[in-house]
């Protein structure tokens, strides 16, 4: 079945109390949390370029300047941008190690801020 995240002892408000609910699987868009995965489809436009999921921002980043930049963007499903930067991960960012937490955190921003409807239920999950 492949790595799954959970996010554990997640907390759902209701009555002004908290509540547990269990955890919220999120790995696959097809889960009840999916819309927290990079490989959901979310668009967005960054820096002038535009992105299908966090997923492609995230791995095309990783050869920033490059031709494979653009390959990695124009993927067509976010698993194939993931396995395009695998196939060139020789061709990877020198610095890659010290901002690849900061890329991700800047996509997830980009995603949360552009579509509404899936910052509220990111802050529905508590």
């Amino acid at each position: 079945m492949g790595f799954v995240h959970l996010i554990e002892d997640r907390m759902n408000k209701q009555n002004g109390k908290a509540e547990e609910t269990g955890p919220l699987l999120f790995y696959r868009p097809i889960h009840k949390g999916g819309f927290l995965s990079n490989f959901y489809v979310s668009p967005f436009i960054l820096n002038g370029k535009s992105y299908a999921t966090n997923e492609h921002y995230f791995q095309s980043q990783k050869f920033e300047g490059q031709p494979e930049e653009d390959e990695v963007i124009n993927a067509k499903t976010p698993a194939i941008a993931f396995k395009l930067a695998r196939k060139h991960k020789l061709k990877r960012r020198r610095n890659w190690e010290e901002v690849k937490e900061d890329i991700m955190y800047t996509g997830l921003v980009q995603k949360f801020t552009v579509h509404k409807d899936l910052r509220k239920k990111l802050l529905e999950t508590g």
